[in-house]
């Protein structure tokens, strides 16, 4: 007579763990293809896609040892932005506080750099002013490097009676004037296709490639619930760059129309260099599209082939007893 094999209950859990794990995995998957390529869902909590050159630096201590006699003092170096493009001006500040009270910031000098395709670091000094008991300066990198794409870094050296001069950073990146490759000219038309939104995006190349255009879109009462991705290649000349929403993510969301597109971004890709992609300049303001009701957008999951591949796959590896990472 036969015997089945005994399975001990820590093997049993360890089973029940990797299938878990190979289900949850698949779930992961089939949850970021959700939608079709370009459309992802966004909340006011993804910072980085809702307001892609914000910065976050927050007040912190001069020192985190508190036997330190910088312990008592805090800074904030920041800016009102990330990426600067052609004549932009970036506005820098820095304040000091001591025992949580504003003090002097005695500030010696505020120097930008960049380093050369050779190597070589060229610098220029900001002429800085007092703003209170602070210090600020307004930053027009174009002034100086208009040929130039890549990261920009600030060095600000600052002191007080009670601290010794000490350093602090702010990075930046930079498309010169001579570098933007093209502009966007506007939004010029949506409209509903196979059930999906549509927005058409006028844009006015100056350099051939291949392009990144990106855009969010917020509900009747201004919140984001979708962001739209799409990399083209583009001739010199007039053109139009069409941002897709799938049309499942508006039932998900449960949002009417009309429509608010913002945050249209676009750089020209450039995967060879170390300096990173050449930006276009924003495109102020918002574009409000036509109202539409809710039924009028498709509401099924329309998966790519590729996509089909790959699940197809998950499942063989599943079967096979294959073990998966838990997703992070």
């Amino acid at each position: 007579m036969g015997s089945f094999p005994i399975v001990s209950s820590a093997q049993s859990e360890a089973v029940e763990q990797t299938e878990q794990s190979g289900r949850d995995t698949l779930q992961l998957f089939k949850d970021l293809n959700r939608y079709g390529d370009g459309t992802q869902a966004i909340t006011e909590k993804n910072l980085d896609l809702v307001d892609p050159g914000a910065r976050h630096e927050r007040r912190r201590p001069l020192s985190r040892n508190p036997l330190s006699p910088d312990a008592d003092w805090d800074i904030l170096l920041t800016a009102d932005r990330f990426f600067i493009t052609g004549d932009d001006v970036a506005e820098i500040s820095l304040e000091l506080w001591r025992n949580d009270l504003p003090a002097a910031a005695n500030t010696l000098s505020m120097q930008a750099e960049i380093r050369s395709a050779d190597g070589t670091v060229l610098k220029r000094q900001l002429a800085v002013t007092a703003a209170g008991q602070g210090a600020e300066t307004s930053f027009q990198p174009d002034l100086f490097w208009p040929d130039y794409t890549g990261p920009i870094r600030v060095r600000v050296a600052f002191g007080n009676f009670g601290v010794e001069t000490r350093e602090a950073i702010l990075d930046f990146h930079f498309t010169g004037s001579s570098r933007v490759p093209a502009n966007f000219t506007a939004v010029s038309a949506d409209y509903l296709h196979s059930g999906d939104l549509v927005f058409d995006v006028g844009i006015e190349v100056k350099l051939a490639g291949t392009y990144r255009i990106s855009a969010n879109i917020h509900d009747r009462f201004g919140q984001p619930f979708g962001r739209s991705q799409l990399d083209t290649n583009l001739e010199p000349g007039s053109r139009v760059a069409s941002l897709e929403f799938d049309g499942l993510l508006f039932h998900d969301r449960e949002v009417q129309g009309p429509f608010y597109l913002t945050t249209l971004r676009g750089e020209r890709l450039n995967p060879m260099s170390m300096a990173g992609s050449d930006h276009l300049a924003l495109i102020e303001g918002q574009y409000i599209s036509q109202d539409y009701d809710l039924d009028q957008f498709k509401n099924t999951v329309v998966r790519s082939l590729r996509t089909e591949r790959m699940l197809k796959l998950y499942k063989e590896a599943l079967a096979r007893g294959v073990e998966f990472a838990p997703p992070e």
